[in-house]
């Protein structure tokens, strides 16, 4: 409201104080608050303060309100008023909004800031209060000065001053009737102190235009020398003009703006095709709060940035765009010229973007005394071509990185970043094009050269120098004498489809921690990106035909690898590691020979049409033992220890891995352990008892949706002499199905469904597990168990839902729960072999209404509506009521009958409390705008309470 009062809310005698915030409706720019108290008592430890008036600098704005003293708003026109009351303390201010006055006779505490041409500044009168603090600040364009002037100067109260800054000469004490000079485009009468009852203080300013060429760019406190612009250089306004096309131009920022808000506008170049564009910026007087000055597509790193004085920017290609917020009194100027593209060899970063020629230098571009720049330039060489790069000099604190070079390959592919530090060493790129990027300082020198090299065809590649083959028959090795610490290098062998590469390494020496050579692209499983290559194991290209060998090999370290490519294969007597694949009738399947190190392979059989079937049947099985093997992968086994250990006791582990959207089955027939100290635990199955020993008998299923495991049961185990244990496992398709079993499936996201425990041997032990129910945001799961008998020490628990806690989450029986809007109900439980439950789910659609029901709903954004509780049985519900920040709500309740025992209702998030709230009673949000209704309560208790949301100014 444009006037109004500020009292504070009646209290009871004895209360302990309250502290509350106050905030101004926001006035318009050409508007101002004015605000006083005139009754203000305060007893000790109170206060009222105000925010945003008239005085101190911004870090010292807070000012502690005095009786009967004006206040005014600063531009913002944003007043906020903070108090800590007491019972016993009374204040009464008023406020009214008033025309921003316009004058030449401006007072010091009543006006901030001026830029007028001319004027006067005296103290504010009438105030008989303390001392005051204010400053008022003088601005003019940077081609003009202020020159400043005091008539009268009479401080004669002790602490009584009134200083002035940013002028030539200093002014502290000021001389009467000298005139002063400022620096720069503002200047400030600071901290003019003075009792009521000191004489005024006469000011007089005026502005001209500079007669001299010096500019200060206060944004970076640099001083730079301009001279005045060409007349016949046309002039373009920012947010007044949109572009040119024009060869040269001065920018600046247009000035007929009535708004003391910041506008935001662009202005785009445009230079004909092959053409260039040069910006240059003299002065840049940037002070806006939400002020900036930018150009975009010249080039350095990122879309846009703040822009240096005296710095020279060029385009990428032929167009440029600068983008600008600006207030008064920001300014800028810029000039633009357009340049033909440079026909060079020696090419500048930040000048030049792209080299194209057969050979080059790189060099930072020089003649700028600012901060470091990040600039880019590519070099591109026909397709057949590779870029060789190398620095003969690195005289820079920054950077300078290379990309698209086969050292350092990144993991999703062969797209190499590498920071140059070493002198002379010789860089290749991946294909046909390399990016320099560096981050460099005015006082940077460094040389690097390029040149194009048509791409070698050889049959001795080396790592870091070629990227890829397609011989029939080579090598791969290090480069030799290459001292680098790392080579972080990639290279890939292809072949036609109708043949198959075999390589293998005669030599794999790695004597650095962190070295590693690894095949992708093999039949091999390789499970990590730096599981390690075999000696001598030869290895197959799967049916792609391309392998890829990653390393990281250390300057001591060596390689040597061949391969070699044949025809396919054309058999029956197929090998496991050899041959990943067959569409024939009929075959045999063997593991490959003369391997005597463990290996993990796939072989797939396919029919040649979708109406033939497959039979399949192994006339040996070679069982897998505990401490012997440790990993298997086939779809069904068994697992038992290694016969004739003569003990101690062993500790291994056994993983069974199954394939994507399979499930591992897993039960054991034998458990006989002479030991306390033996065990086997299955992990990676669903269930949540820790540790998780294996139970005789019990049927385990693995959890395809534990992100660690990921398709996977581990088992590991303590052996002594003497224990028997026989377990075995099958591999089956993942189960959806609307009929749920705990602790046989995991997961549902189907829309309806039941849920019920696993069968149990009578006797067996409880059984602990997990069961979660997914639903889309716009929808909501309804959950109830129509059939609930637990013993003793089980438990059926239930999370998601509206009014369940940790504290308070056991399922009742023939209860409706309804999930929250997360959407995620998560089922967890013990149950033994005598219990059993039945519960059904539902996904029904999101409901909207304004008549909400408390444990049906769980929260609520309308304008208007009503709460009651839900029907049913006693229980305890939260409902949240949200607005946004310029609103507030009001609720009332027109019915409370709370009569059984232990019932509640409260109402939290309210300027006067409610708990409880009174019958029929108004109550108002705080400035947080969640209001939030706990409650308590049996199916004899109800409730009615209604709200409403309104603008809260």
């Amino acid at each position: 409201m444009p006037n109004g009062t500020i009292t504070p809310l009646g209290m009871t005698l004895g209360e302990p104080k309250r502290e509350c915030e106050f905030t101004f409706l926001k006035a318009k720019f050409d508007q101002q608050i004015q605000f006083s108290c005139s009754t203000l008592r305060l007893s000790s430890g109170s206060y009222l303060n105000l925010y945003g008036v008239i005085g101190l600098p911004e870090s010292y704005s807070v000012t502690a309100v005095i009786l009967n003293r004006v206040y005014y708003s600063t531009r913002k026109n944003d007043l906020r008023l903070s108090s800590k009351i007491g019972s016993s303390d009374t204040f009464n201010c008023t406020w009214t909004t008033i025309p921003l006055e316009k004058t030449s006779q401006f007072k010091l505490c009543r006006h901030a800031e001026v830029a007028a041409d001319n004027g006067t500044i005296t103290p504010i009168e009438g105030d008989t209060g303390q001392r005051r603090n204010c400053s008022f600040h003088i601005k003019a364009y940077p081609n003009q000065k202020i020159e400043l002037v005091c008539s009268v100067l009479k401080l004669t109260i002790a602490g009584s001053y009134l200083r002035i800054k940013g002028l030539l000469e200093s002014a502290n004490p000021i001389v009467l009737n000298q005139v002063y000079t400022s620096t720069r485009v503002s200047l400030m009468p600071n901290k003019a102190n003075a009792a009521t009852t000191i004489k005024p203080i006469s000011t007089t300013m005026k502005k001209t235009t500079q007669s001299v060429t010096t500019t200060t760019v206060i944004k970076r406190n640099v001083t730079t020398t301009t001279t005045p612009s060409p007349t016949n250089i046309p002039k373009f306004f920012v947010c007044r003009d949109t572009n040119s096309s024009a060869a040269t131009g001065i920018l600046l920022p247009y000035r007929n703006i009535t708004s003391d808000e910041a506008i935001d506008c662009a202005f785009f170049i445009v230079a004909p095709p092959g053409q260039q564009i040069q910006i240059t910026c003299s002065t840049i007087n940037i002070n806006g709060y939400h002020s900036y000055f930018r150009i975009a597509e010249y080039g350095e790193f990122g879309s846009e940035q703040d822009i240096l004085v005296n710095d020279d920017y060029f385009s990428i290609n032929n167009s440029l765009s600068v983008t600008a917020s600006f207030d008064y009194p920001d300014w800028f100027e810029c000039k633009w010229t357009t340049l033909p593209k440079d026909n060079t060899t020696n090419f500048k970063l930040c000048r030049h973007f792209e080299a194209k020629t057969a050979n080059g230098t790189i060099q930072p571009f020089g003649g700028y005394t600012t901060p470091d720049r990040i600039c880019s330039i590519s070099i591109v060489a026909p397709s057949d071509y590779q870029i060789e790069f190398s620095c003969s000099s690195l005289n820079f604190s920054g950077y300078l990185m290379i990309k698209g070079v086969l050292d350092g390959y990144s993991d999703n592919g062969m797209n190499g970043d590498i920071n140059v530090q070493v002198l002379g060493r010789k860089y290749y790129s991946i294909n046909n094009e390399m990016k320099v990027e560096s981050s460099f300082g005015y006082q940077a020198r460094f040389n690097c050269s390029y040149k194009a090299i048509p791409k070698e065809i050889t049959t001795e590649s080396k790592f870091c120098r070629h990227a890829k083959a397609t011989a029939a028959n080579g090598t791969i090795s290090p480069m030799a004498g290459d001292t680098r610490d790392i080579q972080n290098c990639a290279f890939k062998i292809n072949a036609a489809s109708n043949q198959q590469i075999r390589i293998t390494c005669s030599v794999i020496l790695l004597t650095s921690p962190d070295s590693y050579l690894s095949m992708l692209g093999v039949i091999d499983r390789i499970l990590y990106l730096n599981e390690d290559t075999i000696v001598n194991r030869v290895y197959t290209a799967k049916t792609g035909n391309e392998i890829e060998i990653k390393s990281v090999l250390g300057s001591q370290d060596w390689i040597e690898c061949k391969w070699t490519t044949t025809p396919k294969r054309n058999t029956t007597d197929f090998k496991l590691c050899l041959d990943e694949v067959t569409t024939s009738s009929t075959g045999t399947i063997q593991p490959l020979e003369r391997d005597t190190e463990q290996r993990s392979c796939d072989f797939s059989i396919r029919t040649a049409s979708s109406g033939q079937q497959i039979q399949m049947s192994c006339s040996t099985v070679k069982l897998n033992n505990i401490c012997r093997d440790s990993v298997a992968r086939t779809a069904n086994g068994t697992i038992q220890p290694l016969t004739g250990d003569p003990g101690p006791l062993r500790e291994c582990r056994f993983t069974i891995y199954a394939p994507p959207n399979q499930q591992i089955r897993i039960s054991c027939s034998t458990l006989n352990f002479t030991s306390p100290d033996s065990y086997l635990w299955i992990s990676g199955i669903i269930g949540t008892a820790y540790p998780p020993d294996a139970i005789l008998n019990r049927v385990y299923y693995s959890n395809p949706y534990d992100s660690y495991y990921i398709n996977r049961i581990e088992l590991p185990s303590g052996i002594n002499q003497g224990d028997r244990i026989d377990c075995k496992w099958t591999t089956i398709p993942v189960e959806i199905t609307p009929n749920s079993k705990l602790c046989r499936h995991r997961y549902a996201t189907m829309p309806n469904g039941t849920i019920t425990p696993l069968g149990m041997t009578l006797g067996e032990p409880n059984r602990e597990c997990e069961f979660n129910i997914k639903a889309n945001l716009d929808q909501q799961i309804q959950f109830s168990c129509s059939t609930l008998r637990l013993s003793s020490g089980s438990y059926l628990n239930l999370d998601g839902v509206i009014g369940q806690s940790e504290t308070d989450s056991a399922v009742t029986l023939n209860r409706i729960y309804y999930s929250t809007r997360s959407n995620d109900l998560r089922l967890s439980s013990k149950i033994g072999s005598s219990d059993t439950f039945n519960c059904t789910w539902a996904t029904i659609p999101l409901e909207i209404t304004s008549q909400f029901k408390l444990c049906r709903h769980a929260e609520a954004t309308a304008a208007n509506g009503t709460i009651t509780p839900i029907t049913g049985d006693k229980r305890s519900c939260l409902f949240l009521i949200k607005a946004y920040s310029y609103q507030k709500i009001q609720i009332s309740c027109s019915v409370l009958k709370l009569t059984s025992t232990g019932s509640y209702l409260r109402i939290e998030g309210l300027v006067k409390g409610a708990n409880p709230p009174v019958l029929n009673q108004v109550y108002t949000s705080t400035v947080s705008n969640d209001i939030t209704l706990s409650s308590s309560f049996d199916k004899s208790d109800t409730f009615n309470c209604s709200w409403t949301i309104t603008t809260r100014y």
